[in-house]
């Protein structure tokens, strides 16, 4: 899934749409999580739109994902209504504040506690944090601001809402392993989430 994520924002950075949108597919039906990484390349498809005044981007997109999607999931005989259906379940699996994730509900609130109190407040925190993970694609369209946008999404979905796994944060690794070699201040952030990340599952483990 991680490499599906990295590979689609890669093709979308470089202009493939079309191919972009074919591999979040892939990493939508690897993991549901993964289909984030749908958001970025739709806002691009949508940009390419509203700058040339054509549709061809998008029906390219649009297209390339239905086709992508029928590859893989009439062998399965994955049908649209039972995938959504199984999305779902994960959510609602585990109902709770964080799942070994140390984010703001299992710093703030505590690990493994029933969320009926919060997930509404984690659905509308991680709803705002999509949205503004997806600005900086208005002003820059180059691979660097791509990738940023690609790990601002892991991490709002990994800071924000209830209901988080620890190893949701994983993508956001392979995605500052090219930013963290061309600056020093991300390669000392990535050391320091790398860090944290490596301390906090245990933690979270044996809280209460």
């Amino acid at each position: 899934g991680t490499l599906a994520y990295l590979c689609t924002l890669l093709a979308a950075a470089s202009g493939r749409l079309t191919f972009a949108s074919a591999l979040a597919v892939v990493a939508v039906l690897i993991k549901p999580q993964f289909g984030l990484v749908a958001l970025p390349v739709g806002m691009l498809a949508i940009l390419a739109w509203r700058a040339t005044g054509r549709w061809i981007p998008l029906v390219n997109a649009a297209l390339a994902a239905l086709i992508a999607y029928l590859f893989i999931a009439i062998p399965l005989g994955l049908d649209p209504i039972s995938f959504i259906s199984r999305a779902a379940g994960i959510a609602a699996d585990k109902p709770v504040t964080s799942a070994n994730a140390p984010n703001i509900w299992g710093v703030l609130v505590g690990y493994s506690l029933p969320d009926t109190n919060y997930a509404f407040i984690g659905g509308a925190l991680l709803l705002l944090g999509l949205v503004a993970s997806l600005i900086p694609l208005w002003f820059r369209r180059d691979l660097k601001t791509v990738l940023a946008v690609g790990l601002f999404l892991v991490l709002a979905f990994y800071f924000l809402p209830t209901r988080i796994h620890e190893r949701y944060l994983f993508p956001a690794f392979a995605i500052l392993a090219p930013l963290a070699a061309t600056s020093w201040p991300v390669l000392l952030a990535t050391l320091l989430v790398t860090v944290a990340d490596t301390l906090t599952p245990p933690y979270a483990l044996v809280s209460p």
